[in-house]
């Protein structure tokens, strides 16, 4: 479900590389993702826009961690990467967590087809406009007018050094984590909807980064090459310096699916069928669990 939060005086528009036919203005479409079972981010989420005076789509996120049986999780068209295996810096299989979180996303970007929307604001609930937010960004927009790019980066976790700085705040970054708040544009988001990529999923921070090109060294992520054969190259990421979005200090940096919690479990590790016991799974879970804290 889709919730509209009307807080700012609109239209919003914050420039003209906003306002272009091209792109249309992102802040028209801003879509906030959060889970129903997290009020007391929902809380956070409108105070944030409250403050900001900007209006808002509250989506109810998809909860990885109601999944019951891998039948389920296929009933939404859903599935790892063929043969996914976590890389050095992940877990080693994906969650459940994970899971819901990329297809959360995967609905923003199916909406913006079926509705033929020209660039939305995308922000994950534990986000934080940085100061004067609004006023940035129609700068930062302006500075990214003539660029070619289908991606924007309005917070980030780099754990590689930037390709090349083309403005004075706009950089085409390397391999980075965290999809905490971005721009997607009409392009970005039919080239995924139409790859079918929610067959073939991996941490959505991480796909995006192989769907840019990077990392194919493995300095982060070993296994990037080997799943670009199945991540469609289609994105060209541009990222704000410094971020105009960050999650909130409350958040300590980790979102719903950044660990494992009591009722997050890989997918691998689901049963089969609705009907199927949850024993074997649970088990194969906690002796991973021991085995990490038997090395921490």
């Amino acid at each position: 479900d889709i919730h509209d939060v009307p807080l700012g005086v609109g239209p919003q528009r914050f420039s003209d590389a906003a306002d272009a036919e091209s792109l249309g203005d992102p802040m028209d479409n801003v879509f906030i993702l959060n889970l129903p079972r997290r009020p007391a981010k929902l809380k956070h989420v409108l105070s944030q826009l409250h403050a900001a005076g900007v209006s808002a789509k509250i989506v109810d996120s998809i909860d990885g961690d109601s999944f019951t049986s891998q039948e389920e999780v296929e009933r939404l068209g859903a599935r790892t990467l063929p043969g996914y295996c976590g890389h050095k810096n992940t877990l080693p299989h994906l969650t459940t967590g994970q899971l819901g979180c990329f297809m959360s996303h995967f609905t923003v970007w199916h909406y913006m087809v079926e509705h033929n929307i020209p660039a939305a604001l995308i922000l994950e609930d534990d986000f934080d406009f940085q100061e004067d937010f609004k006023r940035r960004l129609g700068e930062y927009l302006e500075e990214a007018r003539g660029q070619d790019w289908n991606l924007l980066y309005l917070g980030r976790s780099p754990t590689e050094g930037d390709i090349v700085r083309v403005s004075e705040h706009l950089s085409q970054p390397g391999y980075t984590l965290w999809t905490v708040g971005y721009i997607f544009t009409l392009d970005a988001a039919k080239a995924l909807v139409d790859a079918q990529v929610e067959g073939r999923l991996a941490p959505l921070d991480h796909y995006f980064s192989v769907a840019m090109g990077q990392g194919f060294g493995g300095h982060w992520n070993e296994k990037a090459l080997e799943w670009s054969q199945h991540i469609p190259q289609v994105l060209r990421g541009l990222a704000i310096t410094p971020p105009l979005v960050m999650p909130y200090v409350g958040s300590m940096f980790l979102s719903d699916t950044a660990m494992l919690r009591n009722k997050t479990m890989f997918v691998t590790d689901l049963p089969l069928r609705d009907d199927d016991p949850w024993d074997e799974g649970r088990a194969n879970e906690e002796a991973w669990r021991q085995a990490q804290d038997a090395r921490d």
